[in-house]
């Protein structure tokens, strides 16, 4: 993801009600292959996502750090 992409993604997030932005692992990024968006999302939703659309969404693994 370019950097200004990420940066237009970034002000729509934060201008949402009641958005935070947080560390994740001590830093806002990773290097990955792909860019990829984390957000809170209501129980179960994750996993009706994954089902309808493997392919774009994935399930996190493990507990979420606070």
């Amino acid at each position: 993801m370019t950097a200004d992409l990420a940066g237009q993604v970034r002000a729509i997030c934060l201008s949402l009600p009641e958005v935070v932005e947080r560390l994740s692992h001590g830093a806002r990024h990773h290097d990955d292959d792909f860019p990829h968006l984390w957000c809170a999302g209501l129980p179960g939703a994750q996993q009706e996502l994954v089902a309808a659309v493997p392919g774009r969404f994935f399930r996190q693994i493990g507990r979420a750090h606070v």
